[in-house]
């Protein structure tokens, strides 16, 4: 909350009632949260941004969502399929005027997620706002990375 203006902005925090808890990066799961906030508090002028956290169990395993919504400008469909390239932003893609950022925060966000066994889904609509949805594993023991190089190490040994 102190990233937005409550005159302007109204802010919603949800957090899942039965309680959350995963394997994970500390740090990297917050500068996940920092950066998405950020770039809603960055758009969001008037408005709300709304934050749901939610644990999910399917057969794929347990994850935890992390969502962010605001009722900002939204993004561009040029520029969505962009996000998460370091520098994209800046790098005359879309031109000077649009934006503060290099697009380093999605790429961060991207990593992360990918770090912890999940997916970063982005969803925009002109005039309408934008939502951005984190999914990582719970229960995960290792970092993602890790397992897959063992994985790997061991095709090359057989």
């Amino acid at each position: 909350s102190p990233l937005v203006d409550p005159q302007r902005v109204s802010f919603e925090l949800n957090i899942d009632p039965e309680g959350l808890s995963m394997s994970g990066d500390a740090e990297a799961i917050q500068r996940l949260a920092l950066n998405l906030l950020s770039n809603a508090a960055k758009h969001t002028a008037d408005g709300s941004i709304r934050v749901d956290v939610t644990g999910v169990e399917d057969e794929g395993g347990a994850w935890v969502k992390f969502q962010v919504q605001d009722t900002g400008p939204g993004i561009p469909p040029r520029i969505l399929e962009q996000l998460g390239h370091p520098f994209v932003l800046n790098g005359g893609l879309i031109g000077t005027g649009y934006t503060d950022g290099a697009g380093l925060g999605v790429a961060i966000c991207k990593g992360v997620v990918s770090a912890h066994g999940g997916t970063l889904e982005i969803q925009s609509d002109l005039g309408q706002g934008t939502t951005v949805t984190a999914s990582l594993r719970a229960d995960l023991d290792t970092p993602v990375r890790m397992q897959q190089d063992v994985v790997l190490s061991l095709r090359d040994a057989a």
